[in-house]
């Protein structure tokens, strides 16, 4: 760990020598500094930033080869245990044109899993498939997502990929819901209590549909609806 006259003053000599060696964001990990800070060393000194590791080809066997471009990159790089570019990059070089899905497969799986279980699957953008879906009337699948009091709280302090991980979810999820739109396990969608937004309270809107005040508030102020209010009870000895 660096101390504050050395981040102020520069690296050290034998931090110095490894400027341009690693990469800014590995430089910094060990250090304890910000990135950006190993950034402005390396440039000053004009100090060029380290070649990228090249990505070793993918070795397939001639079985592997053959299912190339009959199902996606994604879902063979998963069974094969390499990255979609590595299968894609194999694919490409021997000419096989990617897998293009059945538009019947597509539709058969439509609403019976999440819209991004199925992009993966069939190696399709999730909008794709979702806009299909609601052309399709067909309703999404509520993901059985257990999202607690906790999960709640650590939304404004972690970064998506760490809330998805945290979560076990997927960083899509993560995203609607910081939007209000991803459906949660025993909580009504949005879509469906648009016109009680500013009607109730937003906490009487959790407390009767599900998930946090701030779920509700946060629908409402996209859609510019004013806040309302949770009505006081009355005290019981008002009652005549």
């Amino acid at each position: 760990m660096l101390t504050w006259k050395e981040k102020r003053d520069g690296p050290p000599a034998e931090v110095a020598e490894l400027l341009g060696k690693l990469p800014d964001a590995e430089l910094a990990k060990r250090l304890g500094v910000n990135r950006r800070l190993i950034w402005k060393w390396r440039t000053e000194r004009k100090i060029p930033s380290p070649p990228r590791a090249t990505v070793a080809p993918a070795v397939l066997s001639p079985d592997q080869v053959a299912q190339l471009g009959k199902r996606s990159d994604g879902e063979l790089a998963r069974e094969f245990g390499f990255s979609d570019f590595q299968i894609q990059q194999v694919r490409t070089r021997l000419g096989i044109p990617r897998h293009v899905p059945d538009r019947s497969e597509m539709e058969a799986m439509l609403g019976t899993v999440t819209d991004l279980a199925i992009g993966s699957t069939l190696g399709i953008a999730q909008p794709v498939v979702s806009k299909l879906r609601r052309d399709r009337g067909i309703p999404s699948t509520r993901d059985a997502l257990n999202w607690t009091t906790e999960l709640q709280a650590l939304l404004p302090l972690l970064s998506d990929e760490a809330l998805a991980a945290r979560a076990g979810c997927g960083v899509v999820q993560i995203q609607a819901i910081r939007r209000g739109e991803q459906v949660l396990s025993n909580k009504t969608p949005l879509r469906e209590i648009t016109g009680l937004l500013g009607t109730w309270s937003d906490e009487d809107l959790a407390a009767q549909h599900g998930g946090t005040a701030a779920r509700y508030a946060s629908a409402r102020q996209r859609r510019g609806i004013p806040v309302r209010g949770r009505v006081p009870e009355a005290p019981a000895d008002s009652v005549r």
